[in-house]
């Protein structure tokens, strides 16, 4: 597979303190960073405000216009913030810009969780590249 655009990846483990599932997610957005790969970062992260909020939305709108047809999204799973998840639905819908999964972990395994297990794999069934 050849792509054309650019190559951008959902950033949600970089400058953490909390490591959630170890070093290796942190690690991946490294490689990614050091392989040229643009950042997907949404402002105020730890902010809720009613502000953070609104500029978390007027960011959504400009990334989903900003990425050109031909691009490539990598994202990690799971994904922990709403606005990536949004972000990646309505990416969805342009059937140019191509979505990779990164499996980091699955919680309905690690867990023991039939019900979150589904949850996730009827996730998983949206995308084509893993």
């Amino acid at each position: 597979m050849e792509f054309s655009k650019k190559v951008y990846y959902i950033s949600e483990h970089t400058d953490q303190e909390i490591f959630h599932g170890g070093i290796g997610p942190m690690d991946i957005e490294k490689i990614l960073k050091r392989n040229d790969a643009i950042a997907i970062r949404f402002p105020y992260h730890f902010d809720f405000s009613i502000r953070a909020k609104v500029m978390r939305v007027v960011y959504l709108i400009k990334t989903f216009l900003r990425i050109e047809a031909g691009s490539v999204i990598v994202f990690q799973h799971p994904l922990y913030a709403r606005m990536n998840k949004l972000l990646l639905q309505i990416l969805r819908l342009r059937k140019t810009v191509v979505p990779i999964c990164l499996i980091a972990d699955i919680d309905g395994i690690k867990d023991g969780n039939e019900f979150l297990l589904q949850k996730e794999m009827n996730w998983f069934r949206q995308f084509n590249y893993f």
